[in-house]
């Protein structure tokens, strides 16, 4: 499991000997460790929050050498032991025993979007400190993370200078406010293929200051830096399909612009290439 910088400066790489050395006693998968040295792993786990399960059968990560209980509110927790593991080795959630260290941080990833992306560092994986930060540096919206989804979610706020009524097209478009929020998106476009199925009647727009980012394709379509002006372009690519739209808005509610579609890897799929509008909800 991630462990915190803290961690890595206090016990330096005499922790690591101890990690490799083989248990002094036998320990089940089920049972509680014995051993201090996995004790102080199991402190050390993170949680995963998966929400609604009432036994620990449920919680089975399929990682042998991770201890998988359903907690108290429903949520399951997997602690890495390395005990269970043979000598010389280590137990990394979602990868298993392993007697490699980490070389890069996708080899450290827990899959839990919230709580940030960990680091491999000096060859050990290390929980992101900072955690998952969802903040637009917009006044108008109330930021969150969504576990479910697996992204952050930036609820509109009405309020003096962030009124969306979609009826007052006096208001000029900022782009430093205006890029987030929720869009009628007309005509909806949809797509039913081997491979390939969708349907978008409604988009997101999410602006921070590295990029735009609109929800409601089959992948995030972004660009990167975000628009300073009210024209904006935005693409995904997702299996065998990509993802354009592109267009202008002429007011704080309202865009006109151009959606595209191609399946160059999906032949029986039919591409799209259509004008749209979109609406503030």
């Amino acid at each position: 499991m991630p462990r915190t910088l803290t961690t890595l400066a206090a016990v330096g790489f005499l922790w690591w000997g101890a990690a490799c050395a083989p248990p002094d006693d036998a320990v089940t998968d089920t049972g509680r460790p014995e051993d201090a040295r996995a004790e102080d792993v199991a402190t050390e786990a993170d949680a995963e929050a998966e929400a609604g399960c009432t036994s620990s059968s449920q919680c089975d990560d399929g990682i042998a050498c991770t201890q998988d209980v359903c907690r108290a509110g429903g949520a399951c927790g997997h602690t890495a032991l390395d005990a269970l593991c043979a000598a010389g080795e280590r137990c990394v959630e979602a990868v298993g025993c392993t007697s490699s260290d980490c070389t890069g941080d996708e080899q450290c990833s827990d899959g839990v979007f919230c709580n940030g992306d960990e680091m491999c560092i000096a060859g050990d994986c290390f929980d992101d400190p900072a955690g998952r930060v969802c903040d637009d540096g917009n006044v108008c919206t109330a930021d969150s993370c969504d576990a479910a989804l697996d992204h952050c979610v930036y609820d509109w706020v009405p309020g003096e200078g962030c009124e969306t009524d979609g009826g007052d097209s006096s208001t000029t478009f900022d782009p430093l406010v205006h890029y987030s929020g929720e869009f009628y998106f007309a005509p909806g476009q949809s797509q039913s293929c081997p491979g390939v199925t969708y349907s978008v009647d409604s988009i997101s727009f999410v602006r921070t200051d590295p990029q735009l980012e609109v929800w409601g394709a089959p992948c995030a379509m972004r660009q990167a830096p975000p628009p300073d002006g009210a024209t904006f372009s935005v693409t995904c690519t997702q299996g065998c399909g990509t993802y354009s739209l592109s267009g202008t808005f002429s007011d704080s509610n309202n865009f006109a612009g151009r959606w595209t579609a191609t399946f160059p890897g999906c032949p029986s799929c039919s591409s799209q290439d259509v004008a749209v509008v979109g609406a503030r909800m």
